[in-house]
Formats: C-alpha cells, structure tokens, sequence
C-alpha cells in the first residue's frame, strides 16, 4: 500500500489494564498483617509511660517491619507465615535502639 507523503502507519496500542502492581499488592498484604504487627508492639511497649514516645516507638517499629516485608519479598519469602517473630525482632530493635539513646 501506497501511503500518502510517505505516511508511517500508526499502530494501535494496546492499553494494559493492570489493577495492582506489585508494590500494590504487598502493600495490602502489608495492611493486612498490621494489626497484628501493632497489637504486638502495643504489648512489647507497655510499660513506656510517656504516650508520645510509645507512639514514637510504634511507628519506628511498624517501619521496620514495612522494611524488612519488603526485603523479604524481594527474597522471595512470604513474611505473613511468621508476622509475630517478624514483630517482636522489631520491637526488640526499637528497645535496645531506646536504651542506647
């Protein structure tokens, strides 16, 4: 076919619909296991009186678990099968790092 001024034919693309992506997807996992994450650092930082630093502390540990569930996953590993020892090696990071300050 003879295109016009030498015309390249534009093709048509088609578009990927993709829902999660992989970020995504453990992200939910994620939120799914963070109750669990939470409710064993609430109890690991019991005694901490001061509100602020026991919250300070709870969203230090949280990041360290996001952190390590990404690692893992990159690592192939499914960290949902051991949520309470991925939580409570948190928490005593969090401890031993309070006690150093």
């Amino acid at each position: 076919m003879d295109r016009p001024g030498g015309a390249v034919p534009i093709k048509e693309i088609d578009p990927v619909i993709t829902t999660t992506t992989p970020i995504d997807a453990l992200h939910n996992v994620f939120l799914s296991i963070l109750p669990r994450i939470l409710r064993r650092g609430e109890f690991v930082f019991r005694r901490v009186r001061c509100p602020h630093r026991r919250a300070d502390y709870l969203a230090e540990m949280t990041a360290l678990c996001w952190s390590w569930l990404v690692r893992l996953a990159r690592q192939g590993k499914d960290a949902t099968q051991f949520v309470s020892t991925l939580a409570t090696f948190a928490a005593r990071c969090q401890v031993l790092t309070a006690v150093m300050r």
